[in-house]
């Protein structure tokens, strides 16, 4: 994972296979989102309050993913990762009654912050996310391995080495 490599031109986020966090239902989410965000920061005027609505639609759903996966591995820094994910939901629900009303500028003005904001939460919340996800995937994988590993007689899983002496392992 080296997700310090996401390109940042211009206030322009450019997908990378660096950003990917080896979560592939994040990974596609977030790759979604950078090519969506993109769209929207550098055609506005093409029917900008569906695309903004959709925008917002699509992050509330896939921050409830994210964080739908990080119960089930009972990541231990759930609660601030949620509370970026909230700060970020709230100021764009802010514009949204602008944007109804066709003033888009305060939307565009936190639009165009959020490529700098997903870099950080990418390299700082994300990447401490995925490295506990992978861990977890590994201890998994692991425990599943040595529980259905064939027995060998007289082997290591059966407690006795080959000098026949038992070594019982807890």
């Amino acid at each position: 994972m080296n997700i310090h490599l996401g390109v940042l031109i211009m206030n322009n986020l450019v997908w990378s296979s660096n950003m990917e966090l080896g979560i592939p239902e994040v990974d596609k989410a977030h790759r979604c989102f950078v090519q969506k965000l993109s769209n929207i920061i550098h055609e506005p005027e093409l029917n900008f309050e569906s695309r903004y609505l959709s925008l917002v639609s699509d992050l509330e759903l896939d921050f409830k993913e994210e964080e739908g996966i990080m119960e089930s591995i009972q990541f231990y820094e759930i609660l601030p990762h949620r509370e970026q994910h909230a700060k970020v939901l709230e100021v764009l629900h802010a514009a949204i009654p602008d944007v109804k009303y066709g003033i888009n500028g305060s939307a565009l003005h936190v639009l165009e912050s959020l490529p700098k904001w997903f870099l950080f939460h990418l390299k700082s919340m994300d990447a401490l996310f995925a490295t506990w996800f992978n861990l977890q995937n590994s201890s998994l994988a692991l425990e599943s391995y040595l529980i259905n590993a064939p027995q060998i007689p007289g082997g290591v899983n059966s407690g006795t080495f080959s000098s026949g002496h038992a070594h019982h392992f807890s």
